[in-house]
């Protein structure tokens, strides 16, 4: 076999997720709180991984908070930042462990449908799953990533 190529044990994610002057925003994990986010604090200049408490919204390149804590607050306006992001996003995904009212679900799928971004919904995790592997593809893929508050105690 030649020197080059794939190698036993290769990570293609990674390998995907490292490559250009960019880093990319990964999902490493999430509590109920809320994430553990690769490459939002390289990007700050500082730890590799950034806790974000509550819901979220990632493109492949930032993350940002987001004010929606529960299926229901989402709505077209809560989701306009997918729409204005440059490079243009094609696929938005709604990640939550409780499922937007279907109403709701169709007018947001239609706006943005019209717009020519497709969105999907599905649990966290898979959104969180889904978002690395698109994402480590080069897709323009975003995924909004809601945690509901419980009555914040602090620990």
């Amino acid at each position: 076999m030649s020197g080059g190529g794939l190698r036993i044990g290769t990570d293609l994610l990674e390998d995907s997720l490292a490559h250009g002057h960019r880093p990319k925003i990964v999902f490493d994990g999430y509590d109920s709180k809320g994430f553990d986010v690769m490459g939002l604090g390289l990007v700050m200049g500082g730890e590799e991984f950034v806790y974000m408490k509550g819901s979220c919204v990632a493109f492949p390149h930032a993350c940002y908070m987001w004010t929606p804590s529960s299926p229901r607050e989402v709505t077209t306006e809560s989701l306009a930042v997918v729409e204005i992001h440059d490079p243009k996003i094609d696929i938005l995904l709604i990640g939550s462990d409780k499922h937007l009212p279907p109403r709701l679900l169709n007018r947001i799928r239609n706006e943005f449908l019209e717009k020519g971004i497709v969105v999907e919904q599905m649990d966290v995790m898979h959104a969180c799953a889904t978002f690395n592997v698109l994402n480590g593809e080069d897709r323009n893929v975003a995924v909004a990533l809601i945690r509901e508050n419980e009555g914040d105690t602090e620990e």
